[in-house]
């Protein structure tokens, strides 16, 4: 498509594709730090393809670097790739083509080689924010979260303000279950600037992984208002209102997610649980089977399911639900749990206790839980006295 080149004037093209770049906030120089590509229509597309299949007679590093930007801009990374490889043919030191090379790079998956290139910018340009920024993100992609943060907090440190970088930050702390240091950071995000959705979304992530429900709330129903089809946000306020014993709530939340993604198989499964605690059978099993016509295969709704047919004391169908839910998943606690109890129900000790102990050791305790319960409470006791004699 973009082979066949138009001879045009330096000045006229250079400004033309300069004007066209601002104009989508990717300028002519170092590329934006928002991991996003700007979203460009296929008519904006066909405009910088025709700016860029001009061609000069004469070599202009401008006019080059902003043709590499325009390539970047329209997904066209190899041919990015190219021209920020040949400006530093000719000129080693251009930090801006060796940055902009950098992230073209990460944007080919190709995180090693971003990261050589990193390097090579920050030991020429030590105070470049941006720099340590890219290089926090490459060390993310590759699984070294502690040198992220610590470029990261190097950016920071060179631009307070940062707001990419203190985001980013968050995310890799709350990766590490560091959720007091992440909170910190999504504060300072919100400071910074107070309607970006999933700075509330995230720090609400946080707040329920303290153990701070209530604020966790608070900022999942900020981020909804933020932006109302936030299904993340919607989600997992339904989860956290579920655990605190607000069963209806959490319903009408996962209603609004499956409205607009009627595919999400988990929001399905746990709104069939939310109907569930509310001994709403008929609409607790409709989500679950509405679950598993997407997956049938899906474990977790297997295992639920099984369990609303014990309520229903249809114990066969109970039984094979349970039984799917390990065949599917061998480590599933909870199915081997309820398998245990099916069987200790019938009077089938044996194999009673054969899914108890695999219960108890994928899930140590349940041993409580099953020392309590009426039947399963009768093979542990079974158990200790066969052991006994």
């Amino acid at each position: 498509m973009l082979e066949m080149f138009v001879m045009a004037d330096t000045s006229t093209l250079l400004s033309s594709l300069i004007s066209y770049l601002n104009e989508h906030s990717i300028g002519n120089s170092l590329l934006p730090v928002s991991r996003a590509q700007p979203l460009l229509s296929s008519e904006e597309k066909a405009d910088i393809c025709n700016l860029l299949m001009q061609r000069t007679t004469e070599y202009d590093i401008e006019l080059e670097m902003a043709r590499a930007n325009g390539f970047f801009s329209i997904e066209q990374y190899k041919r990015a790739e190219q021209i920020y490889e040949q400006i530093l043919s000719a000129n080693p030191g251009n930090i801006t083509a060796l940055y902009n090379l950098s992230v073209t790079l990460m944007r080919l998956s190709t995180p090693e080689k971003a990261l050589i290139t990193l390097n090579r910018v920050i030991q020429n340009e030590p105070t470049l924010p941006e720099a340590y920024y890219q290089r926090g993100n490459t060390y993310d992609e590759t699984g070294n979260s502690l040198k992220a943060i610590d470029d990261y907090t190097h950016a920071i440190s060179i631009k307070p303000e940062f707001l990419q970088a203190i985001y980013n930050r968050g995310i890799v702390n709350a990766k590490l279950d560091l959720h007091e240091a992440a909170i910190k950071d999504f504060d300072a995000v919100i400071k910074l600037k107070p309607d970006i959705s999933n700075a509330y979304l995230n720090r609400g992530v946080s707040f329920d992984e303290t153990g701070n429900h209530q604020s966790a709330i608070d900022d999942y129903t900020i981020a909804i208002y933020y932006n109302q089809n936030n299904l993340d946000a919607f989600f997992n306020r339904a989860k956290t209102l579920f655990f605190l014993g607000e069963p209806q709530d959490a319903i009408n939340d996962y209603t609004n997610v499956i409205v607009r993604l009627s595919t999400d198989i988990e929001a399905l499964n746990n709104r069939g649980l939310a109907f569930d605690s509310l001994g709403d059978y008929e609409h607790a099993i409709k989500d679950y089977k509405a679950a598993l016509k997407i997956n049938p295969e899906y474990a977790e709704t297997l295992n639920n399911l099984g369990a609303v047919c014990e309520a229903l004391d249809d114990i066969g169908s109970a039984q094979d639900y349970y039984s799917s839910a390990i065949q599917n998943d061998p480590n599933s606690p909870s199915a081997h749990y309820n398998l245990a109890r099916i069987h200790a129900k019938s009077g089938s000790l044996y194999l009673s206790l054969k899914y108890l102990d695999r219960s108890i050791e994928l899930d140590s305790l349940l041993k409580e839980e099953a020392s309590r319960d009426e039947y399963l409470g009768e093979v542990v006791q079974w158990n200790m006295m066969r052991r006994n004699r």
